[in-house]
Order: C-alpha cells, then sequence, then structure tokens
C-alpha cells in the first residue's frame, strides 16, 4: 500500500500515474515516428531499385522479342514470326492479369482492416476489464 502519511495523498499519485502515462505514450509514438521513418527511406531506396530493374527488364523484354521474331522468320515468314510471338506475348499478359486481378480481389480493404484492429483491440480491452471483476470462483466482484 502506498504511504499515505507522506503528504502526498492519491491525489498526487493519481497526477503522477497521469503524468507517467502521458510521458509513456509520448516516447512511444516518437518511437513509432522514428520506426516509420527509417522504413520510409528503406522503402523509396528499395522502389528505386525496383524501378531501375523494371526499365532494364524492359528493353529486355524488346530485345529477347525480336530475337524470338527472327529466331521464328528462319521457319516462317517475317510477319508470321513477329504474330506468333506478339500472340504469345497476349497469352502471358492475360494470364498476369487474371492472376493479378484474383489476388486484388482477395485482398482486404484498408478501411475493414482498420475497423477489424480496433475491433480486436476493444475486445481485448473489454475482456481485460471485465476478466479483472472476476472472482478466482468465477463469479463477478460485486459493484461498490
Amino acid at each position: 500500500r502506498p504511504d499515505m502519511s507522506a503528504g502526498g495523498g492519491w491525489a498526487d499519485l493519481l497526477r503522477q500515474l497521469g503524468g507517467s502515462l502521458v510521458e509513456l505514450i509520448r516516447a512511444e509514438a516518437e518511437a513509432l515516428r522514428g520506426d516509420l521513418e527509417a522504413t520510409g527511406r528503406g522503402f523509396s531506396k528499395a522502389v528505386a531499385l525496383f524501378l531501375a530493374a523494371a526499365a532494364f527488364l524492359f528493353w529486355s523484354v524488346g530485345v529477347l522479342t525480336l530475337a524470338a521474331v527472327e529466331g521464328l522468320a528462319v521457319w516462317l515468314p517475317r510477319w508470321g514470326a513477329a504474330l506468333t510471338v506478339g500472340g504469345l506475348l497476349l497469352a502471358v499478359v492475360a494470364i498476369l492479369f487474371a492472376v493479378a486481378r484474383r489476388r486484388l480481389k482477395s485482398l482486404e480493404a484498408p478501411a475493414a482492416t482498420v475497423r477489424r484492429h480496433v475491433a480486436d483491440s476493444t475486445a481485448w480491452w473489454t475482456d481485460r476489464v471485465a476478466g479483472d471483476r472476476q472472482l478466482s470462483d468465477g463469479s463477478e466482484e460485486p459493484e461498490g
């Protein structure tokens, strides 16, 4: 039990508790901000590298497409080889588009994610508060 004879009293203890809680929240917010900034910088660098890789991939696909057309031109007229390679590329595009669309539909909307997290957190806190009112025999603590 806290010593109430020191002249502080419960009001001072509650004030200290409130101040400590504010400092804890402030420190957690600062730590979160620092983590998010570091993540953002790392994410920006990774995106830049992905964009550079995508640019090289774009030109590589063009060169490989030309090589495929020229290779097929040995057996087919050049226009036939170009149509064959173009048709294969469109088939790949259609498959990738369908897979991406299916995955996108399976994602949870951001608003739903936030609602789910808030509901989980609220349920956890409600369970904790209600759990504190239960006695060891399972009965609830009498009010008052």
